[in-house]
């Protein structure tokens, strides 16, 4: 066995879970019956999977009003802190990553995967725009490392001294 192989097995059981849970949201809480393939589904249907999901988070979203909103350091209101709980950009995005991938394996083409659409990438763009902007990262820029240079190196010494 590779060092791969129980990656993979864990992979393909998740994205078996995946699916299996979004038939039972689709049959219990859409009263429908369970799409017998994955591309049966509108993005709209799991758009709403998503907004389902994200009630069994576990990465607290502050909102506007709280203390804590766009500030990265949490301060001491952070324990009392009211923000709902909400599932992480990033478990949403790799759900829908596995669901996508246990259609195309049922033989649906990436234009009609209803899990690569484009109502389900701008629900995630915003659910990460909200995130980023609640944890404050989407003010931080990167700022690029300027090279040593000697001519760079002399001006801010002079700069300095000066």
């Amino acid at each position: 066995m590779t060092a791969t192989a129980p990656f993979s097995e864990r992979y393909e059981s998740q994205k078996g879970r995946d699916w299996k849970r979004f038939s039972y949201y689709y049959s219990k809480v859409l009263k429908q019956p369970a799409p017998s393939s994955p591309g049966l589904c509108t993005g709209g249907e799991v758009v709403e999977y998503l907004k389902h999901m994200d009630k069994f988070g576990k990465t607290r979203v502050h909102i506007a009003s709280c203390a804590n909103y766009g500030s990265l350091e949490q301060n001491s209101t952070f324990s009392s802190c009211d923000c709902p709980l909400k599932q992480a950009w990033g478990s949403q995005d790799l759900l829908i990553g596995r669901l996508r991938a246990a259609c195309k394996e049922c033989g649906v083409v990436a234009e009609s995967n209803p899990f690569g659409l484009k109502e389900v990438r701008v629900f995630l763009k915003g659910l990460k725009e909200e995130q980023d902007k609640a944890r404050g990262t989407s003010f931080m820029k990167k700022r690029k490392k300027l090279p040593n240079t000697t001519e760079s190196q002399s001006f801010d010494t002079a700069h300095v001294n000066g």
